[in-house]
């Protein structure tokens, strides 16, 4: 394999931002604008900066997990008709599964789900989708003239000048 020149990398990573900005999540648009195009020989990417981190976890997905940060503090709760309640998250409680009891009323099961646990997410995959894009859309432009061109930027010019023209160019 020949890896494919830096300015082609640049120009593929460019556009897989361009295509992440276009397809990703957006909410206040923040983190789709900070992504930024990450190249060099061979190579393409995109670049998430430390103070929009939580992109990765749109991308990837989140495990679930407990919510430890939540020890001792007061939370409100919106119950189903509008009204807010208060609950304490207390250290022991977080991430344990309650006794599984009966309901009074209908003598139905109460669920026996793990308390103040922050639920399992699927990855969104967009970055990883916008570079497998730019990539194709590369591939169905690209004339037979540029792939040429391009391949004779890379080190192996000169072998490659030879098979292509019969000469060193």
């Amino acid at each position: 394999m020949i890896p494919a020149p830096e300015e082609l990398t640049q120009r593929l990573a460019r556009r897989a931002v361009e295509i992440a900005q276009f397809i990703g999540p957006r909410k206040t648009g923040k983190g789709l604008n900070s992504l930024l195009p990450l190249y060099q020989t061979g190579y393409i990417g995109i670049e998430v900066p430390d103070e929009t981190a939580y992109m990765l976890d749109l991308e990837k997905g989140i495990q679930q997990h407990a919510m430890v940060d939540l020890s001792n503090r007061v939370i409100p709760i919106r119950n189903s008709d509008g009204s807010i309640s208060f609950r304490r998250a207390s250290a022991n409680k977080i991430g344990t599964i309650p006794v599984i009891t009966r309901m009074a009323k209908d003598g139905r099961l109460q669920s026996g789900k793990p308390e103040w646990v922050y639920p399992s997410k699927d990855g969104l995959g967009f970055i990883k989708k916008s570079m497998q894009m730019s990539i194709d859309e590369w591939q169905r432009t690209a004339k037979t003239e540029d792939v040429i061109r391009m391949l004779l930027k890379t080190p192996q010019k000169e072998m490659l000048s030879e098979l292509f023209y019969g000469k060193i160019v």
